[in-house]
């Protein structure tokens, strides 16, 4: 390189090593665009016709760099997996690990047993369908684009169902309807099929497989998101516990004085749930700071529930377990408040 070019370089704040070339962009007959790099260029770094490459784009600029991933860029990631006793663990693992293709490959016959159960496993997956199936092998593929995945949506979405099935489970526990109590449990389902795609999503944020996005979260984020969605999926299994035991126990159907101390404590429960969970999103922490001030008055509440139940006809166990699931949602509720706090 000639001493003006070195000097150019430098002024544009690159090293001593570093190397410029003008090219032009080029176009195919189908309107294609195209350039090339020098041989020597493309000799000492390692590549030749068919290596990935990256390509970036910043602002107005765009940066070229070999892929050294496992895979090349855009190609799915697959796995290969055999029949088993942990088949279903075998499925989920990678599906949480971002695979987009999982083979299951045997030596014999895959027995209907295990093919019931490879179908079980996939109605907990969200995305994953059956693309390819003979006797000894089953093809199964995410089928949904991993730039669609917004981890901050599907937690949005993880905490809506979760907070409705939280003002269902109250209801039915107030009003006695066992109906409105059997959706609250269906909805679990979708919370954890939801939960799963988080961490799917979460996972391959930060994994490197993929050119890294500007629209997603950072890493620091993708912690708080995962620890924010356990909180939330504790709070939904809390409102299945209380719908179960309004389905199951009579005894427990509440009317005057208890009626209207559980459907206090169900709307504070509600209202620091919801809050506590903005909190983390929007970084306030004066709201999370008033949810944390505000647990004496949720704990002396629950305390005066429990000892008008007490005074009811239901079992001691019934109404501890109740507690119990009140107690944990208020306890669920200040730590994701807390989890404000240390953004």
């Amino acid at each position: 390189m000639s001493a003006r070019g070195k000097r150019y370089l430098l002024g544009m704040g690159l090293g001593p090593g570093a190397s410029m070339e003008l090219r032009r962009i080029q176009r195919t007959s189908d309107g294609t665009f195209f350039i090339t790099i020098p041989k020597d260029w493309a000799s000492e770094l390692g590549l030749s016709k068919g290596s990935p490459v990256r390509i970036l784009k910043e602002g107005d600029r765009l940066s070229i760099e070999p892929w050294k991933g496992e895979e090349p860029p855009g190609a799915p990631r697959e796995a290969v997996i055999a029949p088993s006793p942990l088949l279903e663990r075998e499925i989920g693992e990678k599906y949480l690990s971002g695979y987009e293709l999982i083979r299951i490959r045997s030596d014999s016959v895959i027995d209907s047993k295990s093919r019931e159960r490879i179908k079980a496993a996939l109605k907990t997956l969200i995305g994953m369908e059956i693309l390819e199936e003979d006797s000894r092998n089953i093809v199964i593929q995410c089928v949904i684009e991993p730039d669609l995945l917004k981890p901050d949506k599907i937690l949005r979405r993880i905490h809506s169902i979760a907070s409705s099935m939280l003002a269902d489970s109250f209801k039915s526990l107030v009003e006695g309807d066992e109906e409105l109590a059997s959706t609250v449990i269906e909805r679990d389902e979708e919370v954890d099929r939801l939960y799963f795609l988080l961490v799917r999503a979460l996972r391959a944020s930060i994994s490197g497989h993929r050119p890294r996005r500007p629209d997603l979260p950072s890493p620091r984020d993708c912690m708080d998101y995962r620890l924010l969605a356990t909180y939330i999926e504790a709070v939904a299994d809390c409102a299945v516990a209380i719908a179960e035991r309004a389905r199951s126990d009579p005894a427990l159907r509440l009317s005057g004085e208890q009626a209207e101390l559980m459907a206090k404590v169900g709307r504070m429960i509600q209202e620091a749930f919801k809050g506590a969970f903005e909190a983390v999103l929007s970084g306030d922490l004066e709201s999370a700071s008033r949810i944390h001030r505000s647990r004496p008055e949720m704990e002396g509440e629950l305390i005066r529930l429990g000892r008008s139940l007490l005074g009811g006809p239901a079992r001691a166990d019934a109404i501890f377990g109740l507690l119990s699931s009140l107690t944990r949602m208020c306890e669920i509720s200040v730590d994701m408040a807390d989890l404000a706090s240390s953004r």
